[in-house]
């Protein structure tokens, strides 16, 4: 499990769990001057959703065609 602390770098940052570098799908740009108190806000709301448990695609070669979607195309609607 990551820390708070390690969610908010996350965020913040965008670095990995264990700081040793970028993830590089995560927005930090935009996220990096959030005052802490914001910042904090976001973690508590993630620690306070259910965890979602799904399979994780098996990884994929490079020049294999994948056997499966990685992207998933639809119509999303909001409950």
């Amino acid at each position: 499990l990551w820390t708070n602390q390690q969610i908010a770098n996350g965020i913040r940052a965008g670095v990995g769990r264990h700081i040793s570098r970028r993830i590089l799908v995560m927005p930090w740009q935009g996220y990096a001057q959030l005052s802490d108190a914001d910042l904090y806000a976001i973690v508590g709301y993630l620690r306070s959703i259910p965890p979602v448990n799904h399979r994780v695609p098996d990884d994929v070669p490079p020049g294999t065609i994948a056997v499966e979607p990685f992207v998933h195309f639809g119509v999303y609607q909001s409950r």
